[in-house]
């Protein structure tokens, strides 16, 4: 990093809530991505069949 940038970023006081907002995506997106490769076939099929169940319809608003 040059020494400008460097010095930039040193006197930010700001700087510390990007890298934890950052930290934060990071966690999240590794955490959902885990979640969906680890479901089963069962239960992702069961999920995908939802907009088509045997369901009441929903009450039509007119």
């Amino acid at each position: 990093m040059s020494a400008i940038a460097h010095q930039f970023f040193a006197d930010s006081p700001v700087i510390f809530y990007p890298i934890i907002a950052l930290l934060i995506f990071v966690f999240v997106f590794f955490f959902v991505t885990a979640r969906v490769l680890r479901a089963r076939t069962e239960d992702i099929d069961a999920l995908a069949r939802i907009p088509f169940g045997d369901a009441e319809e929903a009450p039509r608003h007119e």
